[in-house]
């Protein structure tokens, strides 16, 4: 199956689709930040990172970085080092 340059918005009460956010191939790993307005998608197939505005819908910015990125967290931490 070919790398897909999407990610899909799902109305979780309804089940639909609400809104389709073309970002990098091989879209793969998604982590929000603690705000929820901004999601980053790891591409596989193009070795980037997309950002996306949540409110906007669309992406703001795509990152060069390693080859194939996979995974993808975000660690809050307050108050000093972890």
């Amino acid at each position: 199956r070919p790398a897909s340059n999407k990610v899909f918005e799902i109305d979780a009460q309804s089940a639909t689709v609400t809104a389709t956010i073309e970002v990098g191939r091989g879209a793969h790993g998604v982590v929000a930040s603690d705000d929820g307005m901004t999601a980053f998608i790891t591409n596989v197939a193009d070795n980037t990172v997309t950002v996306v505005d949540t409110a906007a819908r669309r992406a703001v910015a795509t990152i060069a970085v390693g080859e194939a990125p996979n995974g993808i967290s975000h660690w809050h931490v307050t108050g000093g080092m972890p």
